[in-house]
């Protein structure tokens, strides 16, 4: 998504948002209070949370490498001790408005509303991460042009695709890798192969992709086979059904 269009929905979300949870608030102070004081409350209420809520995405964004279930617990545990924060602060100022000495507080006024702030914190949370996280993740059509995004370890990862040397199926999964590591992805070949394209990964084997531009040399074999040499030290063997692509792709130049 780009920056601009992340931006202009961002904002969308924080006035639609906040709107409708300052009125809930509102609502709800109502029913405990005096309707000035709930008025008053509320201000501060809706202020703290519109402010504070781009520190909790900023927050967010800086633990967006977590695998998303990880992401919200984290998330969730911020928007309580946001909001912990934000009570007791409001708190303050809504007694000392009252007249109420400070001293004279108890325990449980100052962490009065606590609970039902957290809540709205960790609802904007998750809206939050699925309109900029999950929603990115579930309209991208394809991967990026330059880049391959896996799953490593409960992370997504985006692997450009000029450095991956190979991929290689290995059950379920496909191994990817890239002159200094490896990364594990649940795929199938055969899918990534038709996104790919053969121009840039032609296929040599029923369960091999190379990267035409990390192929240093070949090396013919026996009936039709051939063995790739990559830039990156290692080998690849062709299978004698792929012998022609093996052919017009790299004898012509390389051989």
């Amino acid at each position: 998504m780009e920056q601009s269009t992340r931006t202009a929905n961002f904002w969308w979300f924080q006035l639609i948002f906040w709107a409708v949870a300052g009125t809930a608030l509102f609502l709800s102070g109502v029913t405990q209070m005096p309707l000035m004081q709930a008025a008053i409350r509320n201000v501060f209420l809706l202020t703290a949370g519109f402010l504070s809520s781009f520190f909790l995405a900023q927050l967010i964004d800086e633990l967006r490498w977590m695998a998303i279930l990880r992401l919200r617990l984290a998330s969730y545990c911020l928007a309580y001790f946001i909001a912990l924060f934000c009570v007791v602060v409001i708190n303050a100022i809504h007694f000392t408005l009252r007249d109420i000495a400070l001293a004279d507080i108890t325990f449980g006024q100052w962490f009065s509303g606590t609970f039902n702030l957290a809540l709205v914190y960790a609802f904007w949370s998750e809206l939050f991460i699925q309109q900029i996280y999950v929603g990115e993740t579930a309209g991208a059509a394809a991967p990026p042009p330059d880049n391959l995004v896996v799953e490593h370890q409960g992370r997504l990862i985006s692997v450009p695709l000029a450095n991956i040397v190979s991929i290689i199926a290995a059950g379920d999964y496909v191994e990817i890798k890239t002159p200094d590591r490896s990364y594990l992805d649940r795929q199938a070949l055969h899918k990534l192969a038709e996104n790919l394209g053969d121009d840039a990964f032609p296929r040599v084997h029923r369960s091999r992709l190379v990267n035409r531009n990390h192929v240093e040399s070949v090396t013919p074999l026996s009936k039709g086979r051939y063995r790739l040499h990559l830039m990156d030290g290692s080998s690849l063997t062709t299978s004698r059904g792929y012998r022609e692509t093996v052919q017009s792709n790299f004898l012509a130049g390389i051989v």
